[in-house]
């Protein structure tokens, strides 16, 4: 339900996001949380220490004083599904039956055990085929992971999708993204979530199996010290090549993510050959990560068959155009790592 302000959670591998936003022009950031995750609490979307994520998310509540106790959240992870079909011509309200009763057809997932949502998309003329974009995620994961929240003290408002939350995200602060093929990438701590857009409707996701995590185990193997120590020497020198000894761990890892980002931007855009490759932008945890954005254009520019003429790559920081009793140094520090949340609060306020 759209209101005048909205409370979004964002519950990762490696840290608890929530903000709470008000209407405005431009949308007024009211006060926001980030919490650490327990560490094995939360891997892939599912739930492993229930008792203490239940706990943390109590202590990320008082914490950042939100008196709001409902909140629109997301779930990410490889059960999403997600792609584009065909009907014959057909009035819209006879749509949601075609779904329902084509729906084995598209996904290997019974539509009784399924949530289930839908939406047509522009046709080009009267007459042609209709297409509908199509999500479905099994429902007992979303319950246990809804039931979870609620054992908190928290009651979901919402879920939305977390590919279309970081685009709302991204628009805020570049709104040519609107515009062309965009690619946008959510570099969390387990894995990267891909998402390509093309004029402003969702065309595509992948979960890449890389994420901040798989960095930081690399220095923890390499330099044989523990996850801490590991995860400070990471946020110290970034993917600076200079460093050497770091990079050496470091940069089969990031090949290895770069490689997944530029195959599924290759395999897109052959089988749509009247695109170029516009915009990228990353956020999340990891792309605060020194080096990692400009790292990445260059790599796509050099692996992708076909890219725009304006191409470019960004940290993706939807703070730095939002009204709030924050300093501009302060947001523009978190700003990419509060993508997901402030994309689901936009979502209810706009």
């Amino acid at each position: 339900m759209v209101g005048r302000a909205a409370v979004a959670l964002d519950i990762g591998s490696a840290q608890i996001k929530i903000v709470e936003m008000r209407r405005g022009n431009p949308p007024r950031l009211v006060r926001y949380q980030l919490s650490p995750t327990p560490r094995g609490a939360v891997e892939g979307g599912v739930v492993n220490r229930p008792d203490d994520l239940h706990q943390a998310l109590r202590d990320a509540w008082k914490a950042g004083r939100f008196r709001r106790r409902r909140a629109v959240t997301t779930i990410t992870g490889q059960n999403l599904l997600f792609r584009h079909v065909e009907f014959p011509p057909m009035p819209r309200h006879e749509v949601q039956h075609a779904v329902r009763w084509q729906f084995n057809r598209f996904f290997q997932l019974p539509y009784e055990e399924a949530l289930v949502d839908h939406w047509v998309l522009p046709s080009v003329k009267p007459g042609d085929p209709v297409r509908v974009a199509v999500v479905a995620v099994p429902k007992q994961p979303v319950f246990q992971f809804l039931g979870h929240v609620r054992e908190a003290g928290v009651f979901p408002d919402g879920l939305d999708m977390e590919a279309l939350a970081v685009f709302r995200s991204v628009l805020l602060a570049t709104p040519d993204a609107a515009t062309g093929t965009t690619a946008l990438l959510d570099l969390g701590a387990g894995a990267t979530n891909l998402s390509i857009f093309h004029q402003g409707v969702l065309q595509a996701i992948r979960v890449l199996p890389v994420g901040g995590n798989h960095l930081t185990r690399a220095i923890m193997a390499g330099m044989r010290v523990d996850y801490y120590q590991a995860e400070a020497a990471k946020l110290r020198t970034g993917l600076d090549l200079e460093d050497r000894e770091i990079s050496g761990y470091l940069l089969p890892v990031r090949d290895r993510l770069f490689s997944e980002v530029t195959r599924t931007l290759n395999f897109y855009l052959a089988e749509h050959r009247d695109q170029l490759l516009d915009y990228v932008a990353m956020v999340g945890g990891g792309a605060l990560l020194e080096g990692i954005v400009p790292q990445l254009g260059q790599f796509v520019s050099e692996a992708v068959n076909r890219v725009g003429k304006e191409f470019k790559v960004e940290l993706g920081n939807p703070l730095k155009h939002l009204a709030g009793p924050f300093d501009k140094d302060q947001l523009n520090a978190i700003g990419p790592v509060l993508g997901v949340a402030v994309g689901l609060a936009l979502g209810r306020i706009r």
